[in-house]
C-alpha cells in the first residue's frame, strides 16, 4: 500500500503521453459517396492542387499517417460511425481525390480476376506512389469496376502530370491532362475529352466551368490566394454545402484549409512538422500536433483545450518526460527507505 501513490502517479503521468504514432491502415471498403466535390491541379510558377469537399452536414477531420517513408495527409469525413478518407496528398507531392460520378454506375459484386474496385486507385496510390506514372502502371493491368457508390478518381503529381481514372466498358477510361491544368467535378471527364469547358454538361458542369474560367483568368500567376479564390467561387450551399476547402502546395508539403465556406480564416497544415496552425484572419495564434487519429474541424474552430496552443499541451516534451521519471525514482527510493 505504501507504493500505491507511486503507482497512481505513474499511471497519471503515462496518461498524458500521446498515443504512439500509427502508420497507414489500408481501408477494407470504399468511401461513401461525396455527393458533389470539385478538384483541380494547376502547373504555373509551381504546382497547386485544390479540392472542395461538399457533403451533407457531418464532422470532418484531418490526419497524418505514414507508410514506407511517406507521410500521408488525408481529409476524412464521418459517416455511419466511422471516418472515411476521400482526398489526400503524400510527402512526395502525389494528390488523389475520390469523388462521386454521375450518371451512377454501381454494383454489389466483388471484383473478379484482374479487377479492382475503383476506390483502390485512391487507397493503393496515396501511401505507395510518388508519380502519376506509378499509378498508371498500377492500373495498367487491372480493370477498375464499380462498387456500391459511383466514383471516379483524380490523380496529380508534383512533376506536372494529372489524370482522371474512370470506369469504362472493356477497360479503364484514362483521361490525361491537356495543357497546364485539369479539373474534375462529378460528370465523367472522359465523356468530354478534348472538348472546351463550355461544352461540358451534367452534374457539376457549372462548377467545372467556373473553376476553369478562374484558372485561365489567373494563368500568369496561380498561387495560394488564387487557388483559394477559385474554390470560394465554386463553393456549394444548401444540403450538400462545402464543408471545407483545401489548397495543396506539394513543393512545401503544406495544405491550407478553410472550414464551412469561411474564407476569412485559413489554417495551415504541415506534413513535415505534422502540425495544424492558424494562418490568416485569427485574433490569436493556435496550433496542434496532427497524427493518425487526426484533428477535427470542431477542435480547430473552438481551440479545444485538449489540443496544444503554441506549446507542448497534451504533447509532452522530452524534458518533461525526463523530469517526471527522475521524480518517480526519487519518490520510490524515499518510500523504500
Amino acid at each position: 500500500m505504501r507504493r500505491l501513490p507511486v503507482i497512481l502517479a505513474l499511471i497519471a503521468m503515462l496518461s498524458c503521453f500521446p498515443a504512439a504514432a500509427r502508420e497507414w491502415e489500408e481501408p477494407q471498403e470504399g468511401p461513401d459517396s461525396p455527393f458533389a466535390c470539385s478538384c483541380f491541379a494547376v502547373y504555373g510558377d509551381r504546382p497547386v492542387y485544390g479540392m472542395n469537399f461538399d457533403y451533407p452536414d457531418c464532422e470532418v477531420k484531418f490526419t497524418i499517417g505514414s507508410k514506407g517513408g511517406l507521410r500521408i495527409f488525408e481529409m476524412k469525413f464521418s459517416r455511419g460511425g466511422k471516418f472515411i478518407g476521400t482526398v489526400g496528398m503524400n510527402s512526395a507531392g502525389l494528390f488523389v481525390s475520390s469523388q462521386m460520378c454521375y450518371p451512377e454506375v454501381v454494383s454489389g459484386k466483388r471484383p473478379g480476376t484482374g479487377e479492382i474496385f475503383i476506390w483502390k486507385v485512391y487507397t493503393h496510390s496515396l501511401p505507395r506512389c510518388e508519380t502519376v506514372a506509378e499509378v498508371l502502371d498500377y492500373v495498367s493491368d487491372k480493370k477498375a469496376v464499380p462498387c456500391t457508390v459511383s466514383l471516379h478518381e483524380f490523380v496529380a503529381d508534383a512533376y506536372g502530370n494529372a489524370m482522371a481514372v474512370e470506369i469504362g466498358g472493356s477497360g479503364n477510361e484514362i483521361t490525361k491532362m491537356d495543357g497546364n491544368s485539369m479539373v474534375m467535378t462529378n460528370f465523367p471527364v472522359c465523356a468530354f475529352r478534348g472538348k472546351p469547358a463550355g461544352e461540358t454538361c451534367g452534374v457539376g458542369a457549372d462548377r467545372y466551368q467556373v473553376i476553369t474560367r478562374h484558372i485561365r483568368k489567373h494563368r500568369g500567376h496561380f498561387g495560394l490566394e488564387e487557388a483559394m479564390g477559385t474554390l470560394e467561387r465554386a463553393a456549394m450551399t444548401g444540403e450538400w454545402a462545402t464543408r471545407c476547402s483545401m489548397v495543396f502546395l506539394p513543393e512545401n508539403g503544406e495544405v491550407y484549409i478553410a472550414l464551412g465556406r469561411d474564407y476569412d480564416h485559413i489554417w495551415k497544415l504541415s506534413l513535415e512538422e505534422k502540425t495544424i496552425e492558424t494562418h490568416e484572419g485569427f485574433d490569436a495564434p493556435w496550433s496542434t500536433k496532427v497524427g493518425f487519429t487526426g484533428v477535427t474541424a470542431a477542435e480547430m474552430v473552438h481551440g479545444d483545450a485538449s489540443a496544444a496552443s503554441l506549446g507542448p499541451g497534451r504533447f509532452v516534451t522530452p524534458a518533461i518526460i525526463v523530469v517526471g521519471v527522475v521524480l518517480l525514482v526519487v519518490v520510490g527510493r524515499k518510500i523504500r527507505s
